[in-house]
């Protein structure tokens, strides 16, 4: 009985969120530009492929997927920051904040529902993705016998994965420290982690070469223990190959999205009036 008031709850308070998200205007300003993204990036590479003779083929198979996934980053990291910023915090902000501390309703069910509707925001992402993949180097690239279904069910569960950790990272600074703080810390916070998984990555190749990397692979050491960010791109990359430990990675992303969402649900629980900017 107790599960069933939540799973109401939860269903409840996710159709707050749609609502607002609904009602929110960059969140059609993000999904805008990742079409567009989408749509150059191909029609891009697609046309500097077709100039080269013999790589074209190469583009209607797990590369070009690859490619697409990649567009799909920037779009799916804008979204990250919108959601996470100004969407879930709307149900705290305001006059809306003392409710969440005396509604009768558990501080978990507000962190599911903010999941449930960047999933439904994601699904919507990853459905146009295919679209634009289609329209762009035609439908027939989607049949099985050609499309690598199952690499980008793969790798659309990553990013699923990394936008789930991140929405909630920036929804805890959001709500702790007001949206615009939260904007600055969270795309700096972001930053650090993509170019932590850069210098990682060029510490990796120096040692396969056999060179001195000092102690660089201390500093590889501690950046495991951090959110992955920076490695996305490179698990992307190698999907279904030796380089890649698809149990460990997803199950090191499953971690942090419950180490976060826990400190969302912490945050709330210490919640503070700030004002929504959308």
């Amino acid at each position: 009985m107790k599960w069933g008031k939540f799973f109401a709850h939860t269903l409840d308070l996710a159709g707050l969120v749609i609502k607002h998200v609904v009602r929110t205007r960059l969140v059609y300003l993000v999904f805008a530009f990742s079409v567009l993204s989408q749509i150059g990036g191909l029609k891009l590479t697609h046309e500097g492929l077709s100039a080269s003779a013999g790589l074209l083929p190469t583009l209607k198979s797990q590369q070009s997927v690859f490619i697409a996934l990649f567009l799909e980053l920037f779009g799916g990291v804008m979204l990250c920051v919108v959601y996470g910023v100004w969407v879930v915090p709307y149900l705290h902000s305001g006059s809306r904040a003392q409710l969440t501390l005396v509604l009768p309703v558990r501080r978990a069910a507000f962190a599911c529902s903010g999941a449930i509707g960047l999933l439904a925001l994601l699904l919507v992402q990853f459905a146009t993705m295919i679209v634009v993949y289609g329209y762009v180097l035609g439908f027939g690239g989607l049949a099985p016998a050609v499309f690598p279904w199952q690499y980008f069910f793969i790798g659309a569960a990553l990013e699923s994965l990394c936008f789930l950790s991140l929405t909630f990272l920036f929804s805890a600074l959001s709500v702790s420290t007001g949206p615009i703080t939260a904007f600055f810390l969270g795309v700096t916070v972001l930053s650090g982690l993509q170019f932590g998984g850069v210098l990682k990555a060029v510490g990796k190749f120096l040692a396969s070469k056999g060179m001195q990397t000092g102690s660089f692979l201390d500093w590889v050491k501690i950046y495991d223990l951090l959110l992955p960010v920076g490695e996305l791109v490179f698990q992307l990359k190698v999907i279904g190959t030796s380089e890649i430990n698809l149990g460990v990675a997803l199950a090191k992303w499953v971690v942090w999205i419950v180490v976060l969402a826990v400190t969302y649900v912490v945050t709330i629980s210490r919640i503070r009036r700030f004002k929504a900017s959308v």
